[in-house]
């Protein structure tokens, strides 16, 4: 085996050995929630599946697909709609990452999922329309922007 077959095996399981290290924490993350803050980690986990496989083409880490896109981003406009109805009054009990400000400030969170069910229609409609990729980056980005303002606020930082 050569010198470079060599690195690329290796690199290829160092990435499926992260791989398994990111899908055990995410288990270990959500062990013990139950409910709605089970339904609501799940979703959110959907979510991030989907924006981190367009991400990923735009990162340059896998090949540019439009139908592909296309599909992920009709997840995430999808499943939109249903963002404040997984956030019932006092859903924040371990091991929820959700602040108590989300309901303190309960408007303002439903201003921002407003902003993330615009912005992943808007992504939607982009792809779907076969717009230039630098076009769809430029939605993806935007909806990205809402993702990262919600998650600032109502979030617990990550550790």
């Amino acid at each position: 085996m050569s010198s470079s077959s060599s690195s690329r095996v290796w690199l290829t399981g160092l990435g499926i050995t992260a791989a398994s290290i990111l899908a055990v924490s995410q288990v270990i993350a959500h062990e013990g929630a139950t409910g709605v803050v089970k339904e609501r980690m799940d979703y959110m986990k959907t979510l991030g599946d989907n924006t981190g496989a367009i991400g990923a083409m735009f990162k340059g880490e896998a090949p540019y697909d439009l139908q592909a896109v296309q599909e992920h981003a009709g997840v995430l406009a999808g499943e939109a709609p249903r963002l404040t109805e997984l956030f019932p009054e006092g859903s924040n009990e371990a091991p929820s990452e959700t602040l108590p400000v989300t309901w303190e400030q309960w408007e303002d969170f439903q201003a921002k999922a407003a902003d993330f069910q615009a912005a992943s229609t808007a992504l939607q409609e982009t792809a779907e329309a076969e717009a230039e990729q630098a076009e769809v980056r430029a939605a993806f980005v935007r909806m990205g922007r809402t993702c990262g303002g919600c998650h600032e606020v109502y979030r617990k930082p990550k550790e």
